[in-house]
């Protein structure tokens, strides 16, 4: 493939250049997933490792998705003119990104001090469960539960909040998120719970689906859809860790649900936007809302419309992905010019000053805001996801992306490893509670650290007192 372009046999104008692409993709995918993952070589699939992880996500949701740009045109931005020629080079450099992912995953800098030479290789081997402070557990999502009826309130919830918060954060709204972040964290706790036992007490799974119905509904209410998909991807996540079969009810249930009220939430979103549902952000009015858009939804249109609405917004919304790699590849360096790393430096002050210290401390979603602005020239007040690949290429060129890349890679190996020798519930429930976040490759990589350091810390110091102890 490589030597046909290098030829001039082919370009990376036509389509079928693409679709060689993504041939080449897929067998990258192959070959790294069967010879380098730490849990295969034991014969072990584990889906759920964090390269693995990532590699499946990017191949399916920018490299397949992002073949709508080459087959309709019309769908690309203005800055692009109509040339599929920049989605190629995008998925080309996709691929450069993810084989270097993968080379410093494999390289592993810190292999010698971090294994023991009584560990089976490649194996998670026998978990040792610790049983939860289960009072504990019913506070902190009390907590959660509270934040966010405190954030609705306020109308600072969801996508009910105002498009001005893209520049400023309202004073405690932080502390606000660490509260309501505690609600995935003693969902995971009791899922574990129930999976790992064989008979778990009625007590429990009743427990498990209130949080499940209570996490679905307050993501109806906030008007974002991923969180659906994310606790899907969590239960059968916490049912693999616990030896147990994925319980495929559950999950069938939760996918029903989410195509079900998927429409109903465009629906919502739009009617935020143009101002229809304004003044209005307490609970009780919003499920009002909510209720009456369901009936008008659901019953006044055909289900194949619905399902169409389904397709279309999740395959749109994908295929924009690769789009926006493209809109940097293109406008870098000769329209706008390379940051070299300017907002890399002020990491550590973003991670250490508290804003109550620093007011005026930018956002992590203010990248994606600037991006909005510069890269896909729109002045709507949103953010656009930037990527990991975009914002490096952004930053340093290729070269950025082969080397920002490869040190993720490391990074997924350390922390991989950690999780792999601890085998305990404490470390099942630290490493999917940031499972999303390590693996967000639609964050700019300042957002990415912000919420990789500031969640672990928030998780570890919860899931301590959770499972703390008095000897």
């Amino acid at each position: 493939m490589l030597l046909l372009l290098a030829l001039g046999r082919l370009t990376l104008v036509e389509p079928v250049t693409y679709d060689l692409l993504l041939v080449l993709f897929a067998v990258v995918v192959f070959f790294f997933v069967r010879s380098w993952s730490v849990n295969i070589q034991s014969g072990r699939f584990d889906l759920f490792e964090l390269p693995v992880w990532l590699t499946l996500n990017v191949f399916l949701f920018m490299g397949v998705s992002g073949r709508l740009n080459v087959q309709e045109l019309s769908l690309l931005n203005p800055s692009l003119e109509g040339n599929p020629y920049w989605i190629t080079l995008a998925l080309l450099y996709i691929i450069f990104g993810i084989v270097a992912m993968w080379v410093g995953y494999h390289f592993d800098p810190f292999q010698f001090p971090l294994r023991r030479s009584s560990d089976q290789p490649g194996s998670l081997g026998k978990m040792v469960f610790q049983a939860p402070v289960m009072g504990v557990v019913v506070i902190m999502y009390g907590l959660s539960l509270f934040a966010r009826l405190w954030k609705l309130q306020a109308g600072l919830y969801g996508y009910l909040q105002a498009g001005s918060l893209l520049n400023s954060v309202p004073a405690g709204l932080q502390w606000l998120n660490y509260a309501e972040g505690l609600g995935i964290v003693g969902l995971l706790v009791i899922a574990l719970e129930v999976y790992r036992r064989d008979h778990p007490s009625l007590a429990l799974r009743i427990m498990l689906c209130g949080m499940i119905a209570t996490e679905v509904f307050f993501t109806v209410v906030s008007g974002v859809k991923s969180p659906i998909v994310m606790l899907v991807i969590l239960i059968l996540a916490v049912a693999h860790y616990a030896g147990r079969s994925y319980p495929w009810k559950t999950i069938v249930v939760l996918v029903l649900v989410f195509i079900l009220v998927f429409p109903v939430m465009q629906a919502y979103r739009s009617a935020i936007s143009s101002g229809s549902f304004t003044e209005r952000s307490s609970l009780a009015d919003a499920t009002e809302f909510l209720t009456e858009l369901s009936g008008q939804v659901l019953l006044g249109q055909p289900v194949s419309d619905n399902l169409q609405v389904v397709r279309d917004t999740v395959i749109g919304r994908q295929a924009s992905l690769i789009q926006n790699v493209a809109l940097v590849i293109r406008l870098t360096p000769s329209a706008l010019p390379y940051l070299y790393g300017r907002d890399y430096w002020s990491l550590p002050l973003l991670v250490l000053v508290p804003r109550f210290l620093w007011p005026s401390k930018p956002m992590s979603g203010l990248q994606g805001a600037d991006f909005t602005y510069t890269y896909v020239g729109s002045n709507l007040a949103t953010s656009t996801a930037v990527t990991s690949f975009g914002d490096l290429y952004m930053n340093f060129g290729l070269p950025g992306i082969v080397v920002g890349m490869m040190v993720i890679g490391m990074f997924y190996r350390t922390v991989y490893d950690r999780f792999w020798h601890s085998k305990s519930s404490f470390s099942v429930v630290l490493y999917l509670s940031l499972l999303s976040v390590i693996t967000n490759y639609e964050s700019g990589l300042v957002g990415f650290v912000q919420a990789v350091l500031q969640g672990l810390v928030f998780s570890y110091v919860a899931l301590y007192i959770i499972y703390w102890r008095r000897s």
